[in-house]
């Protein structure tokens, strides 16, 4: 199954050149494919952003699956990019932390979004990944360090009550596909 974000992530990715990125590689976009990988994985960042208004959210609306789905099958194609050497970890990361990471310590993230999000996003995150995705995004989102996530260290000053009931939430699920 595809979305068709995901069919534009995997044209983008076979458009790209080795040689071109490789002579470009300074800077957040190496090409202009960078830059629109980087709109594709914002959009449906803002569509998570507006579904989980409380006017708008209903649990039993398909939303709920599809805008998951569209960020999942997207990110499945950049990890197939990193294979190929075309796309950075240090890219996908912030794709996960901007596009992701953000609404899924939002107090506003309903409890069977955050699910899917798990399912669907998270869990498809290869494990040799996990650990650099992580670092970065919690750093970023929460100035918490890996190791004190793997160590299941959350109660930190900074560190509101609702998130760490979501790091909690998130360290269980990762645990529990050996993610961890």
């Amino acid at each position: 199954m595809s979305s068709i974000f995901s069919s534009m992530v995997e044209k983008i990715i076979n458009n790209l050149n080795k040689e071109i990125i490789d002579r470009n590689i300074r800077g957040e976009y190496p090409t202009n494919y960078h830059y629109l990988l980087s709109e594709i994985f914002s959009t449906i960042g803002h569509w998570f952003d507006s579904f989980i208004e409380d006017d708008k959210y209903e649990d039993n609306n398909s939303l709920v699956i599809f805008i998951p789905s569209c960020f999942g099958q997207s990110a499945t194609e950049l990890f197939k990019g990193y294979e190929k050497d075309l796309i950075t970890i240090d890219f996908i990361s912030e794709r996960y932390k901007y596009d992701l990471i953000d609404i899924y310590f939002s107090p506003r993230l309903k409890p069977n979004l955050l699910s899917e999000i798990n399912d669907r996003c998270i869990n498809i995150i290869p494990n040799e990944h996990i650990e650099h995705i992580f670092k970065h995004c919690l750093n970023e989102r929460l100035a918490l360090s890996y190791y004190d996530f793997k160590n299941k260290n959350f109660s930190q000053p900074t560190i509101r009550d609702f998130e760490q009931e979501r790091l909690e939430i998130l360290f269980n699920f990762l645990e529990k596909y050996n993610k961890i």
